[in-house]
């Protein structure tokens, strides 16, 4: 059980890494509730 666990904490780790990464990079995915998928917003800054 102990090895699935450490798996679980991996994922937590890897998902907030990677949304920390996307932020940087400008973009984030959100989850929209609604329409039941994963939509990629933009933060562009007027350019």
């Amino acid at each position: 059980m102990e090895s699935l666990e450490r798996a679980e904490a991996a994922r937590t780790w890897l998902r907030a890494e990677g949304g920390a990464r996307r932020e940087r990079e400008g973009c984030i995915d959100m989850k929209d509730p609604q329409a039941g998928k994963t939509v990629r917003v933009s933060h562009s800054s007027g350019d």
